[in-house]
């Protein structure tokens, strides 16, 4: 659970803002191959870190208002469901469940790029669901169906190595 206040779940990794306020990294890296699911339950923006990755075998959520800000944020995960006007500038993601979708929302611009030891997006037959406040570009690929919504800004997708299946936007 990141954002909580508390400690009282059981078996349960429980890290508020305050506390992934004290960390001070290049790369913070949450969770693990056997990890279970995350569900971020308040704002998290971790003051002194430049790029954030979750790592599940499971899926990544977020509860209403349960904002992240944070420069890079790499997903390592089976699905993330991340759409409450995040404010990250950079995203790579792996979502590993056959079929299981990347659905992110950013109030500003996004670059599709490497995070961490993550590059680009890529989805196991699943879709890759953007929303952008801005312009979106790549330095890296896309593997995946693609959905686009950027309410305002340019769409620059120009990776020579994309594959993206179908691609709609609106």
């Amino acid at each position: 659970d990141l954002g909580a206040n508390t400690d009282a779940q059981a078996n349960t990794i429980e890290l508020s803002d305050a506390e992934l306020d004290t960390v001070t990294a290049s790369n913070l890296r949450i969770g693990g191959n056997v990890a279970g699911s995350f569900n971020i339950t308040s704002p998290i923006s971790p003051a002194n870190v430049t790029n954030l990755g979750l790592v599940s075998n499971s899926s990544v959520t977020q509860t209403p208002g349960s904002t992240i800000t944070v420069a890079n944020l790499a997903l390592s995960t089976s699905s993330a469901t991340l759409v409450e006007g995040n404010n990250v500038t950079r995203i790579a993601a792996i979502m590993s469940g056959f079929g299981q979708d990347l659905n992110f929302k950013t109030i500003g611009a996004l670059e599709i790029g490497t995070v961490d030891s993550v590059s680009g997006i890529s989805t196991n037959s699943g879709n890759a669901n953007l929303q952008v406040d801005g312009n979106l570009t790549q330095s890296n690929p896309v593997f995946a169906n693609l959905g686009i919504r950027s309410t305002s800004g340019d769409v620059t997708l120009t990776n020579a190595s994309n594959q993206v299946n179908s691609i709609s936007g609106r």
